[in-house]
């Protein structure tokens, strides 16, 4: 079990090495584009898009890293992540999560259709798109227990 959850460790790493990378690209790309290309209201968007990956890989993988050194916490973090309790919380929670995002993008669309016709359908398409998530996250995860 230890060395299954040190793989997966070691993959997230990996990850957190990639977000950090991917921030790093969009900051390079932002500063070296032209203005006129990039408008200018998104700019900082992106540039807090930039820092805010880099901020996260970094942060992960020095996480990751002090767990891999330390082999009691890599104990108990493994239990803790194959527990079938907290597998069931998870499940619980994503679940209870979902629906009220979706109940709130509902209310929220019904309210906004009496004010504007974009900013409804903007919040319909994304009802649609969180149920079709939900129809895939669902399946993936009744497949692997």
């Amino acid at each position: 079990m230890i060395q299954r959850y040190e793989k997966i460790i070691k993959r997230r790493r990996a990850f957190a090495i990639a977000f950090a990378l991917l921030g790093a690209a969009i900051l390079i790309a932002l500063f070296s584009i032209q203005s006129d290309r990039v408008p200018h209201h998104l700019y900082p968007f992106f540039g807090a898009t930039g820092f805010s990956l880099i901020a996260n890989g970094v942060v992960s993988c020095y996480r990751k890293n002090k767990l891999l050194h330390d082999a009691e916490s890599l104990q108990k973090a493994a239990f803790l992540e194959f527990d079938e309790r907290t597998h069931e919380v998870t499940r619980r929670s994503a679940y209870l999560t979902l629906l009220v995002l979706l109940y709130a993008g509902w209310i929220a669309a019904v309210a906004a259709a009496f004010f504007s016709e974009t900013v409804c359908y903007t919040l319909m398409g994304c009802i649609a798109a969180g149920l079709v998530i939900f129809v895939v996250c669902y399946s993936i995860v009744w497949k692997t227990i």
